[in-house]
């Protein structure tokens, strides 16, 4: 089981962009021409069952290319089909670059997949300050503790705004909502932060757990940039 808090967001640096750069053939980085190539319309063009779904949901389409076209202060948002590495969905923030990418597991239903991408834009707009609160962890402004819980708290709020969209546009039915995971799991989120960690850690091992973990760890090489300069 696989609830949707457990989206991962990740700071990534720009090594990860040369590098994907580097395997399809760019010798130099042209950002409109990148972006055009990892569009939503790629990812729906990666994914036909759920570019099918969406299709049904015109609300819901309408939202995600306006959402998604929208710069994210000096972010744009690419489409990698990539598997994510931390859970079943994820984005990450490459500061060098101002590009957020956004992958999804191909594991997952069409239901599923479109409730992971409405969450994981959702949740890319919620960390736009994530340059702040690096700058805050290296400084050592802010504790570990403080830390992780303004990120979970970040991907709270990333909940309570995604449930509304898929709630109002792509209403599943009841005997639809039994063929998904996410989508269920969005749905039965408490509508407080601390029941909502609560929640969360009633499975053990789970994607969230292991979340956290990323959290402290990425705040421990934040706050030892510092101690190393």
């Amino acid at each position: 089981m696989y609830p949707p808090m457990n989206f991962g967001s990740q700071a990534l640096n720009n090594s990860c962009l040369l590098g994907l750069l580097a395997l399809i053939g760019c010798t130099s980085f042209h950002r409109d021409t990148f972006l055009a190539d990892h569009s939503l319309d790629k990812l729906l063009a990666d994914r036909p069952e759920s570019a099918a779904l969406l299709s049904e949901y015109p609300l819901l389409k309408q939202w995600l290319y306006a959402q998604w076209n929208s710069p994210i202060g000096n972010y744009r948002i690419y489409w990698s089909d990539a598997p994510p590495a931390i859970s079943m969905a994820e984005h990450g923030f490459m500061p060098d670059s101002k590009l957020i990418v956004i992958r999804l597991s191909d594991r997952l239903s069409a239901a599923d997949q479109l409730t992971a991408l409405c969450f994981e834009v959702c949740n890319a707009q919620a960390f736009s300050g994530v340059d702040a609160l690096a700058a805050q962890a290296m400084a050592r402004s802010i504790s570990r503790e403080e830390y992780i819980r303004e990120k979970t708290e970040k991907e709270f709020h990333a909940v309570l705004r995604a449930r509304g969209i898929i709630r109002e546009r792509m209403p599943l039915s009841i005997d639809d909502q039994h063929a998904t995971n996410l989508y269920r799991h969005l749905l039965d989120a408490p509508n407080e932060f601390d029941a909502y960690q609560i929640w969360n850690r009633r499975i053990p091992h789970s994607n969230y757990a292991r979340t956290l973990q990323y959290y402290g760890k990425e705040y421990d090489q934040l706050a030892n940039q510092r101690k190393s300069r």
